[in-house]
């Protein structure tokens, strides 16, 4: 059994869980976010949860994961290289590619997290079989991303939206303002030759 020690890095929790190579989730952990701890009080945190799902792997489902995959709330760079979640201010600019690969000793991949959804709801969820679809993470900060099946989708929030990344990625705080731009965003696209399509995925 191929495993991948993934990571959901969002505004006020982490999780860390092991994926099958079929999508499946067989094991997790996660942690809030402690708005007091410095950069590498975080970061202890995010080790210790490393730390005992890879312990786990080995021990409950005897294998040891192959790669690290990671999404975070941005802004991010290319392949999480840095990460500066709008509601993680210590981990702005923080190198969290490297750092995870020495953790670890594993390759690391990432992306912003509205585009992880988009790729993981392409491939198992409600967009299977959809070619154009929209997801959006509503959460502290608001990202949203749309794109065809079978490729991640580079994120277009239009309107008010505060950061953006080298990662092609856009958030918004706070979140009404991203509801009311991919609102927007959203009756364009359903007017469009996909819309009826895309219709029926939003229904499942």
């Amino acid at each position: 059994m191929d495993l991948a020690l993934s990571i959901d890095i969002g505004g006020s929790k982490i999780a860390v869980g092991l994926v099958t190579r079929n999508g499946e989730l067989i094991d997790r952990t996660q942690f809030v976010v402690n708005a007091q701890d410095s950069s590498e009080e975080l970061f202890d945190d995010l080790t210790r949860a490393v730390d005992a799902q890879l312990l786990r792997a080995v021990d409950h489902h005897g294998v040891r994961p192959s790669v690290v995959g990671v999404g975070s709330a941005g802004p991010i760079t290319a392949n999480v290289e840095t990460i500066s979640p709008l509601n993680i201010p210590q981990w702005r600019g923080f190198e969290l590619r490297q750092r995870l690969e020495t953790l670890t000793g594993l390759p690391v991949f990432g992306d912003g997290d509205a585009k992880a959804l988009a790729l993981a709801e392409g491939w198992l969820g409600a967009a299977r079989g959809v070619d154009n679809f929209m997801a959006m993470v509503v959460s502290l900060v608001c990202s949203g991303s749309r794109g065809p099946r079978r490729r991640i989708p580079r994120p277009r929030v239009p309107g008010t939206c505060r950061a953006r990344d080298t990662a092609g990625g856009a958030w918004c705080s706070p979140p009404a303002d991203a509801m009311r731009a991919l609102g927007r965003q959203h009756r364009v696209f359903l007017a469009g030759p996909q819309g009826p399509r895309a219709s029926d995925a939003l229904q499942r």
